[in-house]
């Protein structure tokens, strides 16, 4: 074999096993899955921009070291920090871990060089096209064999996406172990020229020669225009390409619906060949480049940019593959020429170099990128959808510059250009529609306007004169495709903590006291200075059995505990006296849950719903409805009885805005009256009223937990997944709750805990909290808590994600949360018309603003009568009548999850379809009896209608603005099924019987149910036959023998 060929096969094998990462088209998938404790915001804007920034200060630095060190070392260093990769990825979690594992991410990109430019320092120019042929075919071979891998053993479920990882991790061992085998080089291009000067010399001018060599090879090859136009376009376009590498899979889980496969190896695979295939038609096309590179670089740019911004609007992820696809073709294919274009108007000498800086340019402008669109701490933060708008925009500069650079004659391409300038029109129009389709804040500043346009929406609503709820099905195969099992929080791995909180007293465990014969601790209070910031009280040194009562805060510093501080004035303060004579005398605890509907509630936590309606007695709303887009514009209303539109601005991005302090909170009104009071949230970056609102200025309530979620989440890393210590996280709070009600035995409290983390970003996991929760409610029923509380589980919405709002059912159950209420047994006979009133409401249509009304009737019950119909806020405690409707409700038409009745024409074609179906139903239950029953027969149809979702609750896509104002009602969904009720007389005997038939669309298949059918007139002795020894056939069997 000749020398040149076998130093090409050594490296194409080390190349090869380099590239042979099958983890790496799913690498999103896992970090965001259960073996990592990381959110998908952590994870696109504090991990993968770390590679970035670590790639960039390293290149430099890499490249002259590669030169000085002559390659080998640091191909061996290329296989070492792959092994330290993927060994982290298969065995380590949390985010500084990652954020480790991304900065020598960067070092291993960086080192690329050192494996493109030995191939060059062992063989000889003459091979230099053969050999760059073998390299670009091992590094296309690695990465397409490594993704069709991946995606064959994820589809068939051989392997799960973190176990892809251990195949990573053998190859870059391999890799590793290979490159050892390379033959060492003796000379390189910049410090280690092959010269016949003494070894004096060399000492001495070793270092000035070769950074003179590398400014005089930088400055004869840049010295041409032609060179600079082409490797400007390489840089900016390569500067995106990586951004794109970076940011693609994100983008994909976004679009993804959960009920869809994900083919990120597959389109990884099909990418490489396409780029491949790409970049060969890039090297068989004969033109004169320096003619036309202008108009091509223009016209090519701004159609990379259409199909950016297409990605960034689809809601289909084929169409996100396809549009990922085009682009790499086209990127490949330009690229190819940019790089075949400099590489012919430069010394061979200055390939190495001029391709280091260009790639180095491209690094910069990544990381500035990055920095302004991904970054959300000095920059826009924008998630993957608007970062794709962005790269799009980008592009489309790129083919403005490139317009601008055009020296071409101007009569012979005038007509090119005025091609040019018509597209770029429509493409900047595309755009700003696009934009502001996405982002639309309108009327942003003009409440009282948009307050009207609401208002004038609600009432030009034309619907039924009451409201008829859906039944939706609680294991209808339209939502059970969503829901899987997510397997429990396990911290046992997690060393016990040696310090609990009991009520408002720190003090160590009895295991860690026998453990260690003498223990000091030091107790630092974090004191609250505003719902961002919060600094070190004083601190306490205890040892051994010494206890630390919480007094100055509720927090603690010794691995940031939470409990009930022991204030003397609160004590002090609240009491039972103070109440008005009317009150009901209760305690008040509500505890919520992000995104769960009444429906879901019963699919994920089955256990608990089981406890609250069996044991506790819980009375559910089954005509609970939203009356927003959102956890702010579904809490507002229940807390305040208004929306926030009604309230003082409190937006954050409005300058001059008040904090939500102003708001008329209900826990003002219980405080007023004696209540301690809590609030408790646990998503401290995406609070109710501090994510988009400017947050509390004074604490809202006495005991409030803000403080402490935003001490511990930096920490939460440390700790296994979902857990913080030894305890998994969302005990933190129901522990918190049971300390208050022990602190506060015997003192009137009103408490609102909201939970998040579990369920505002998945559909299962909130699975894992069944048994806690039962655990939970036990406690506090056994404890006898929940004697004089009124104790309210409820929920927000229900989810809202894409994929499940394109269902109907997920439409209309989005609209729909869990909300309950369970009184103590001795107010169902204390205040009894309070309660029958209450239990007759629960199937009525019901509000967020009802139930403000309701709490403030715990302070002051004052009407048990007749509700008013007028008045938008009714207490459940009084009687609602049950023909409300969404208008009388003040709930838009697109959030109105009521039924509109469409009377259905008697010569339509589906009302045969309808009476053949009840016909046949009602006959096939007598069946067995066919000797004793005549079979039924059509006489007549006397109505028939069609119950269906309002229009606008169908058209409903998304919000136009930010802050969930302004419904975007653009869409076309498609319905499963409808809903029909017929009422019909048949013979013989002239019954009348009421139906209600679901006709599924797609399978064209009706089902009626003998428990939906109603005989609505006497059956007289029509049934004499069957009437005693088979009484369930009476309303359906007309004897025989009376014909």
């Amino acid at each position: 074999m000749k020398a040149w060929l076998k130093i090409s096969l050594l490296v194409c094998v080390f190349g090869f096993l380099k590239e042979f990462r099958p983890s790496e088209p799913f690498i999103y998938k896992f970090m965001v899955g259960p073996w990592n404790n990381l959110t998908a915001e952590q994870i696109t804007q504090d991990i993968f921009s770390v590679n970035i920034f670590s790639n960039l200060s390293l290149l430099v630095i890499v490249f002259l070291i590669t030169d000085l060190c002559r390659y080998k070392p640091l191909i061996v260093l290329i296989g070492l920090c792959g092994t330290a990769i993927w060994a982290m990825l298969s065995w380590t979690s949390g985010l500084r871990e990652f954020q480790i594992l991304e900065a020598i991410y960067g070092l291993y990109l960086s080192l690329d060089v050192a494996y493109y430019t030995y191939i060059y320092a062992k063989v000889s120019r003459d091979h230099y096209q053969q050999v760059t042929g073998h390299a670009r075919a091992a590094y296309l071979a690695g990465r397409c064999l490594s993704a069709a891998l991946a995606q064959i053993l994820v589809t068939f479920e051989q392997l799960d996406v973190h176990q892809l990882n251990y195949i990573s991790f053998a190859a870059q061992i391999l890799a590793t172990l290979w490159a050892f085998t390379l033959p060492s080089t003796r000379s390189s291009i910049y410090f280690n020229q092959t010269t016949t000067s003494s070894i004096e010399d060399k000492r001495q001018n070793k270092y000035k020669q070769a950074f003179r060599l590398l400014w005089q090879h930088c400055v004869t090859a840049y010295s041409t225009l032609y060179v600079v136009k082409w490797s400007l376009w390489w840089s900016m376009a390569t500067c995106i390409s990586l951004q794109i590498q970076n940011y693609m899979q994100p983008l994909f889980s976004v679009i993804l619906n959960a009920d869809e496969s994900d083919y990120n190896g597959l389109v990884e695979a099909l990418s490489m060949l396409l780029g491949a295939g790409s970049a060969l038609l890039a090297g068989s096309v004969r033109t004169n480049w320096e003619l036309r590179r202008e108009l091509i670089l223009t016209l090519c740019s701004a159609f990379i940019g259409c199909v950016l911004v297409l990605t960034a609007n689809t809601e289909r992820i084929l169409v996100s593959y396809a549009c990922y696809l085009v682009f790499i073709m086209l990127y490949q294919f330009m690229v190819t020429i940019a790089s075949s274009e400099v590489a012919k108007h430069i010394p061979e000498d200055t390939y190495g170099l001029v391709f280091g800086i260009n790639t180095f340019v491209a690094l910069v402008l990544q990381t500035i990128m990055t920095v302004i669109v991904v970054n959300g701490d000095v920059g826009l933060g924008l998630d993957p959808r608007m970062q794709f708008f962005v790269y799009g925009g980008y592009f489309f500069v790129i083919a403005v510059i490139y317009c601008i650079f055009d020296t071409m004659p101007v009569r012979k391409m005038m007509h090119l250009k005025k091609f040019f300038w018509a597209g770029a029109v429509l493409m900047l129009l595309y755009l700003v529609v696009s934009y502001s389709r996405s982002n639309s804040e309108i009327d942003d500043r003009d409440r009282q306007n948009r307050l009207a346009k609401i208002d004038q929406f609600i009432k030009s609503h034309v619907g039924s004169d009451s409201c008829k709820l859906p039944d939706l099905p609680v294991n209808s195969s339209e939502m059970m495709r969503f829901v899987k099992t997510e397997p429990l929080v396990d911290c046992s791995s997690a060393e016990p903590d040696w310090v609990i909180v009991e009520g408002s007293v720190c003090k160590l465990t009895d295991a860690v006291r026998r453990k260690y014969s003498v223990i000091t601790c030091t107790y630092t209070d974090l004191l609250r200075e505003d719902d961002y910031h919060s600094k070190d009280g004083a601190s306490v040194t205890l040892t051994d059995d010494e206890s630390y009562t919480l007094k100055q805060s509720d927090v603690t510093w010794s691995s940031i505990l939470t409990g009930i501080r022991s204030d003397d004035t609160i004590h002090t303060r609240v009491s039972w006296s103070h109440l008005p004579p009317e009150a009901l005398k209760l305690n008040v605890l509500m505890f919520g849950f992000d995104s769960l509907s009444r429906n879901t509630f019963i699919r994920k936590l089955p256990k608990s719903y089981k406890y609250l309606t069996e044991v506790l007695d819980t009375q559910i709303l089954e005509g609970y409805n939203i009356v927003g887009d959102g956890t702010p514009q579904a809490l507002i209303p229940i807390l305040t009885g208004k929306t926030e539109l009604e309230l003082p601005d409190a937006r954050r991005r409005i300058s001059g805005t008040s904090t939500v302090d102003v708001y008329p909170f209900v826990w003002k009104d219980f405080h007023a009256n004696g209540y301690v009071t809590g609030f408790l949230e646990d998503t401290p970056y995406v609070g109710t009223f501090t994510y988009r609102l400017n947050g509390f200025k004074d604490p809202p309530t006495d005991h409030y937990m803000r403080p402490y979620y935003l001490a511990s989440a930096p920490f939460w890393s440390k700790s296994p997944r979902l857990c913080y210590g030894s305890i998994p996280r969302h005990k933190i709070m129901m522990n918190y709750v049971k300390n208050f009600f022990a602190v506060y035995r015997d003192k009137p409290k009103f408490m609102f805990g909201f939970h998040g983390e579990l369920s505002h970003d998945s559909y299962n996991l909130i699975g894992v909290a069944d048994d806690d929760m039962v655990e939970f409610l036990t406690e506090l029923n056994e404890n006898g808590y929940l004697d004089d509380t009124l104790l309210i589980v409820m929920a927000d919405h229900g989810h809202r994600f894409a994929n499940i709002r394109n269902t109907v059912q997920g439409k209309q159950e989005e609209r729909l949360p869990f909300f309950s209420f369970a009184f103590p047994p001795n107010f169902k006979t204390k205040h009894e018309q309070a309660y029958s009133n209450f239990v007759q409401n629960k199937k009525v249509l019901t509000t967020p603003f009802d139930i403000y009304t309701t709490l403030r009737s715990v302070i002051r019950l004052e009407n048990i009568g007749q509700a008013d119909l007028k008045q938008r806020s009714l207490s459940l405690f009084s009687q609602i009548p049950p023909k409300r409707s969404c208008i009388e409700a003040y709930i838009e038409p697109h959030w109105c999850a009521c039924l509109d009745w469409h009377e259905i024409s008697p010569d339509s074609p589906i009302i045969a379809q309808l009476t053949n179906t009840l016909v046949n139903t009602l006959n096939a239950y007598t069946d067995s009896h066919r000797h004793l029953c005549e079979p039924l027969k059509l006489r007549k149809v006397i109505w028939s209608t069609q119950l269906a979702p309002n229009d606008n609750l169908l058209r409903f896509k998304k919000n136009k603005d930010i802050d969930g104002f302004v419904a975007d009602l653009t869409s076309n969904m498609k319905i499963a099924s409808n809903l029909y009720q017929i009422k019909a007389q048949l013979q013989p005997g002239n019954s009348l019987f009421e139906a209600s038939i679901t006709h599924y669309v797609n399978e064209n298949r009706f089902d009626l149910k003998m428990s939906d059918i109603s005989r609505i007139n006497m059956y007289g002795k029509q049934a004499r036959c069957i009437e005693n020894d088979f009484p369930h056939l009476r309303k359906y069997c007309y004897c025989r023998d009376d014909l």
